[in-house]
């Protein structure tokens, strides 16, 4: 599942207090998955950031939750209780990633170009966020 595969990242993030703030939705009666969103903290994997911006990453709506507007609200949700000071907000979605793209959209978020990843000890998982080439 999606929260498992990404539990180190939540985990580093509140060791080290950075201020990881997420937003989980699950099924009322069941209390199964239906949603999450993440806003992140500047660090050593988004070098594109500057020290005052948040990042919104690791989106996922499970499928059978979507395209009730569960991302959209998530989103805004996080964008309304974010404190930001002289700083932007990010929103990075996978290239292609039609769905993805078009939340960012309707919540307000403009494309101003693609990042790319650098791997590092041949992995995604250890590369870094680099540079906006727009």
């Amino acid at each position: 599942m999606f929260i498992d595969r990404y539990l180190a990242s939540w985990v580093y993030y509140l060791i080290t207090g950075r201020g990881l703030q997420s937003i989980v939705i699950s099924e009322v009666g069941t209390g199964d998955f239906a949603h999450i969103s993440t806003l992140f903290p500047p660090d050593w994997k988004y070098r594109f950031m500057g020290k005052k911006d948040l990042l919104i990453a690791f989106i996922l709506t499970s499928d059978s939750h979507q395209k009730n507007g569960l991302a959209k609200y998530a989103i805004q949700e996080l964008l309304r209780r974010s404190i930001l000071e002289d700083g932007y907000i990010w929103y990075m979605t996978r290239s292609g990633n039609g769905p993805s793209e078009r939340i960012a959209k309707k919540s307000g978020f403009t494309c101003v170009g693609q990042v790319h990843r650098k791997l590092r000890l041949g992995s995604a998982k250890f590369g870094t966020f680099d540079s906006i080439v727009a």
